[in-house]
Formats: structure tokens, sequence, C-alpha cells
């Protein structure tokens, strides 16, 4: 969300009623392409485990899922430093 509000404040009002569109469709497609990642990872993680009660199989995976989703959050965080901010002239 904040990249896209940082796109969206960095493109002049002129290209606005296109950029907005454009910044929409690419969010929908991400956060598709992201829960289709997380559930293949999440089946993923609970096929491999063995020899451990259902219960703990899937306290294991989903454990496992929100720990790489801590990954990518902390990443995105780190990387959100470095907007630039917009120098109005």
């Amino acid at each position: 969300m904040q990249v896209n509000n940082h796109a969206l404040q960095s493109v002049p009002m002129k290209n606005i009623s296109r950029v907005t569109p454009l910044t929409n469709e690419m969010m929908q497609v991400v956060n598709s392409f992201a829960i289709a990642f997380l559930t293949a990872f999440l089946s993923g993680q609970i096929k491999k485990q063995t020899g451990l009660s259902p219960l703990q199989t899937n306290l294991t995976a989903f454990h496992r899922t929100f720990y790489l989703l801590l990954i990518f959050v902390s990443f995105g965080f780190i990387l959100s430093l470095f907007l630039r901010k917009k120098v109005k002239a």
C-alpha cells in the first residue's frame, strides 16, 4: 500500500487517470499470486510433516508459513525506508 501511495503521489496530475487503474490492477494480480504461493507453501509444509499428530502438523506448517510472511514483510519494510519523498519545485 505504501508503494502504491508513493507511486500515485509522484505521478503528474495529468497522468493520474492512467496510473490509478494500473496500480489497482497490479495490486490485484500480485495479491492473487501471493495467495497462491502461500497456499502452495502451506500445503507443502503440511505434506512434509510426518510422524506428528494432525494438530502438531498443522501448527508447525502454519508457524513456518507465518514466519515466511514475517520475512517478506520485514524485507518490504526495509525497502520502503529507501523511498524518496517528492521534491516540490
